[in-house]
């Protein structure tokens, strides 16, 4: 299994063992060299809010320093009937990601079997 792939098979395993209620749960995790810096997942009850949830994408980079990390970052969503979908970070979650942080690059879930991601450089670089 390639690296990218084992990245998103843990960002799903932690996405899945989320105890929330909703349709869907969303995990992300950091990289750096190699290294897991930090996961984070969608829930409820934060501080932070962007609508009524805390996104997955923000729940990592709850601790600023990591904000000036230039990682990798990996997202998975599961369905409240256990199949892996489609996690590309929301407009308002790429936005930040852009604007607010460091990340070099987003990969996504499509499904079990297929990812997406996204330059976040070559974003930075057309603003």
């Amino acid at each position: 299994m390639c690296r990218i792939k084992r990245r998103l098979q843990l960002a799903t395993e932690i996405a899945d063992s989320n105890p929330t209620t909703k349709q869907y749960r969303l995990a992300a995790v950091l990289f750096k060299g190699g290294v897991l810096l930090k996961a984070g997942q969608n829930t409820e009850k934060a501080a932070y809010t962007t609508g009524y949830t805390l996104h997955a994408e923000r729940a990592v980079f709850r601790d600023e320093t990591l904000k000036e990390t230039a990682g990798l970052l990996y997202v998975s969503r599961v369905r409240s009937r256990g199949d892996v979908s489609v996690s590309r970070p929301c407009e308002e979650c790429l936005g930040f990601l852009v604007e607010e942080t460091k990340v070099i690059r987003v990969y996504f879930t499509i499904n079990s079997e297929h990812h997406g991601s996204i330059n976040l450089r070559a974003l930075r670089r057309s603003k």
